[in-house]
């Protein structure tokens, strides 16, 4: 019997993971076929634009450097993700549009429980993980939370982390 390795899942990464219109950003991937040509877009899956094209190396990895586009809405969740040659869209990461000075600014629901930390279901269905002190918030209040994107990985290891600097009734 021939052992087979085992099928690494591709993953993809974004860094930054929230910055202004015009920003770079480099979008990196890994466990791929080498050789393999790889679209990038950004946006949502009714409304995006394919950003760069690329091929994965020997190891069957790609990094490039990206522009986050005009279009894209201030203080709204959008997302990278990837795609073949004759496929559709996947490997989804999601990215915030922040103001210049890199603040973010979201308004959304307390969640129930469900993550490790503070959880907050803002525009379009987006998670954000709350870090920080975030006070008493009953579940299902609508709030504001000003802060930043933080670069870490998510508490629950789903959405996108923003690190508070103020939350307030909407």
């Amino acid at each position: 019997m021939i052992g087979l390795a085992p099928v690494q899942e591709p993953t993809l990464t974004v860094s930054p993971r929230g910055a202004p219109v015009d920003s770079e950003v480099t979008v990196s991937m890994a466990g791929l076929p080498p050789q393999l040509r790889i679209i990038i877009g950004f946006g949502s899956l009714s409304a995006h634009e394919l950003i760069a094209q690329a091929d994965t190396d020997a190891e069957g990895s790609v990094r490039v450097v990206v522009t986050i586009p005009y279009w894209a809405e201030l203080d709204r969740s959008h997302v990278f993700f990837y795609a073949f040659a004759d496929q559709r869209p996947r490997g989804f990461h999601p990215f915030h549009v922040t103001a210049a000075d890199g603040t973010a600014r979201v308004t959304g629901t307390i969640r129930a429980g469900g993550t490790s930390c503070g959880a907050l279901d803002g525009p379009g269905g987006a998670l954000y993980t709350l870090q920080g002190e975030i006070g008493d918030w009953a579940p299902g209040t609508r709030v504001t939370v000003i802060g930043r994107i933080a670069q870490g990985p998510a508490c629950s290891g789903e959405g996108l982390p923003i690190s508070v600097r103020e939350i307030q009734p909407a």
